[in-house]
């Protein structure tokens, strides 16, 4: 009887581990099917602002790839041009007491509407990025 239970038991683990890895390769393929996904967006969304200077495409750009502590380069590499340093940045820098004097802001764009995307950088890493809110973009416009 112990060896039926046993093997039983053996062949109801093995059944569950078939179904568990099944189900993580469904997970991992569909994980990867997103990646692609979202490379494929940013590509053409990329291609749209530096051919267009399309408005809708830098926002889409910067909010779904941007993240806080990414270095500029990698937000280069995001937008698919280089910001160039603001260094009129006293009043972006004192605003709000979140800046300190050491930060630098970097700006891209400007878009077909004329806006401007500036982002504050310490110590090499973008800062305070989650107050980026895309619908308040104006000409000159900071994203803290």
């Amino acid at each position: 009887m112990d060896f039926i239970t046993n093997t039983t038991g053996r062949l109801f683990l093995a059944a569950m581990l078939l179904l568990t890895g099944c189900s993580t390769m469904t997970s991992l393929a569909d994980f990867k099917q997103q990646d692609e996904t979202l490379f494929a967006e940013a590509e053409k969304r990329r291609e749209e602002f530096l051919v267009e200077r399309s408005e809708d495409s830098i926002k889409w750009l910067l909010s779904n790839l941007a993240k806080n502590g990414m270095s500029k380069g990698d937000i280069d590499r995001i937008v698919g041009v280089q910001g160039e340093r603001v260094f009129d940045d006293t009043d972006i820098l004192s605003g709000d007491g979140l800046y300190r004097a050491d930060d630098l802001v970097y700006s891209w764009g400007p878009d077909r509407q004329g806006n401007t995307y500036m982002l504050v950088f310490r110590d090499g890493k973008l800062i305070n990025f989650e107050n980026f809110d895309p619908q308040n973009a104006i000409h000159g416009s900071e994203f803290q």
